[in-house]
């Protein structure tokens, strides 16, 4: 998804302080590091993600003891990697000539 920009505004009243104080925060993950190979695939690996979380906070004073302002800010990076999957969907009709594997109708045909 990228450029996808998502925008929240949160208003309160709230009395503040008059020193500047704020807060920070960061997760990462690496898959590679992690993870346990995909046991659907075998000898493939890890599937290749990593995600990175970080933010701040700050805040402080405009007019002692009256006006106050404050800001925070979220990121969030996602990478799953590129990931090829090939999947076959079962046809709901029967197929000529009949194919089990590849016909819902046909699989149940055969079973009896």
């Amino acid at each position: 998804m990228a450029g996808a920009t998502a925008l929240t505004v949160n208003v309160g009243v709230k009395s503040g302080t008059n020193s500047l104080h704020g807060t920070a925060y960061a997760f990462g993950r690496d898959a590679s590091a992690t993870d346990a190979t995909n046991p659907f695939s075998p000898g493939a690996g890890p599937t290749p993600a990593t995600l990175e979380q970080f933010g701040a906070t700050a805040g402080g004073r405009i007019i002692k003891d009256k006006l106050f302002w404050f800001t925070s800010f979220e990121g969030l990076r996602v990478s799953v990697g590129d990931v090829t999957v090939n999947d076959t969907i079962p046809y709901d009709t029967a197929l000529t000539p009949a194919n089990p594997s590849l016909s819902m109708v046909d699989a149940c045909t055969a079973i009896g």
